[in-house]
């Protein structure tokens, strides 16, 4: 499915190698990477999915927006987060649009130091590594995911929804980046569409 959605959008340029896909983003494309870690919170990484196609499905853009969505490993014909993710899309996505999602699974520190570089938006946990991955790499703006069930949260609702141990690393990067809290409900708020 994820070929035949690379090679039936117009907005994609990808190429399949046996290595890999190559893909290719113009400069005034947009990209966001949501990267909830090593074992990513399953309904959370949907939800970001499901929101970010909601939002932008049916508009039209200058530019294409590329949506990142690391999945973990990947074993083929399971119910892995990579296969739910290619299932969500194929069931919300409307093609051909200015909208590219791109669930991966494990890659490597060269590809992801790229992607974060070249993210107009990263959205992320908030553990001590990923932190000081994002202070060192990353260019464009930097949010951190929180956990939280109650919409509209004030950040001390956001807070809570983070490990207590990650919490303070959260406001670090608040206050050295300007990043935001948020969940797969606000994220959408803070767009520039």
């Amino acid at each position: 499915f994820f070929q035949h959605l690379l090679t039936n959008n117009t907005a994609v340029q990808a190429t399949f190698t046996p290595a890999g896909v190559v893909y290719q983003i113009r400069p005034q494309d947009k990209v966001i990477a949501v990267m909830l870690g090593s074992q990513p919170a399953v309904q959370s990484t949907i939800a970001y999915v499901q929101n970010f196609i909601q939002l932008l499905n049916g508009r039209n853009f200058a530019f294409t927006y590329h949506f990142f969505v690391y999945c973990a490993n990947h074993v083929a014909d399971t119910n892995s987060l990579f296969q739910r993710v290619c299932e969500t899309i194929k069931k919300e996505l409307l093609v051909p649009a200015p909208i590219n999602v791109v669930p991966m699974s494990y890659q490597t520190e060269d590809v992801i130091a790229q992607l974060l570089a070249r993210s107009n938006i990263t959205i992320t946990r908030s553990g001590g590594g990923t932190i000081m991955e994002l202070l060192g790499v990353a260019k464009g703006q930097t949010w951190v995911h929180s956990e939280t069930k109650e919409p509209a949260a004030a950040e001390e609702k956001l807070l809570a929804g983070i490990p207590f141990w990650e919490a303070g690393n959260a406001l670090y990067l608040k206050k050295m980046r300007q990043g935001r809290l948020v969940t797969p409900q606000t994220f959408g708020k803070y767009l520039e569409i």
